[in-house]
């Protein structure tokens, strides 16, 4: 049995019972496991599997699927899960993870930001304005992890002076944009 702590980033019915849960983990990077029967009504394990949580999980490996055996809620992000404007980011956060991480390739940095941003959402409130900075900060951090580190002078003064009107966040966006369309 593998034990490990992630983050849930996406969930999916599969069959009648199942569903798939993807977790970016600090031991395994993401991974996908079936969680069996746990939409039934007295599934033990299905209040611990919430999107966007940070939970600890066991498995084993099954034939097609690694296979949970055990979970355990450590963190919720209460705050974030009852703000629609803080549960769209984390979301837009989760969707980039999904996409441009490859399964199983452990990366502890990318753990840690992603772990790091969801924690920072939870704890405060945000303007929109501020949120917006926040996700551009975040596909910053994230393209430099992934290599692709833009350096821009848009870019550098957006870093350095904190920029956060509109219009350079916009023209951030595009920049940002543009890295993760040349990474697929």
């Amino acid at each position: 049995m593998y034990l490990t702590c992630g983050i849930i980033i996406k969930k999916q019915d599969k069959g009648e019972n199942d569903k798939l849960i993807t977790l970016f983990t600090k031991d395994y990077g993401k991974i996908t496991l079936i969680a069996k029967s746990v939409r039934k009504n007295k599934s033990k394990l299905s209040g611990h599997l919430n999107l966007f949580s940070f939970s600890e999980v066991g498995f084993v490996l099954g034939r097609g699927f690694k296979v949970l055996t055990s979970a355990i809620e450590v963190n919720s992000f209460s705050s974030v899960k009852n703000n629609p404007n803080k549960l769209k980011i984390t979301d837009y956060i989760s969707s980039l993870i999904f996409k441009y991480t490859q399964s199983e390739e452990k990366d502890e940095k990318i753990f840690n930001l992603i772990l790091l941003a969801i924690s920072y959402l939870d704890g405060k409130e945000f303007s929109e304005l501020k949120l917006e900075y926040l996700s551009r900060y975040f596909e910053y951090r994230f393209l430099s992890i992934l290599g692709y580190q833009p350096n821009e002078k848009e870019v550098v003064d957006f870093i350095s002076l904190r920029t956060t009107n509109r219009e350079s966040l916009r023209k951030i966006k595009l920049v940002f944009l543009r890295y993760f369309e040349s990474i697929l």
